[in-house]
């Protein structure tokens, strides 16, 4: 399990770095972060929310960034990714 983080507003999020058989090496965020980039419209808050997001392939609930690979992979499967 490879374990990142990114900073927005100065705090650390967790990424979680997941080798995916069509697009190589990906980063998944929790759906936490996103909330906080996006406003109610789904546009991002600001440049450095845009920049975060430009890294991010996929976000998932924050409770399954504690996932084995394994069943990260399977839920990210299941979400048709």
């Amino acid at each position: 399990m490879t374990i990142e983080s990114i900073e927005f507003n100065q705090k650390e999020y967790i990424l979680r770095d997941i080798e995916l058989p069509e697009f190589g090496f990906v980063f998944i965020a929790g759906t936490s972060l996103q909330d906080l980039l996006f406003n109610e419209d789904s546009v991002a808050i600001s440049a450095e929310a845009e920049y975060v997001d430009e890294k991010i392939f996929f976000y998932v609930e924050d409770k399954y960034l504690e996932f084995s690979d394994r069943k990260l992979k399977k839920l990210l499967v299941e979400y048709d990714i």
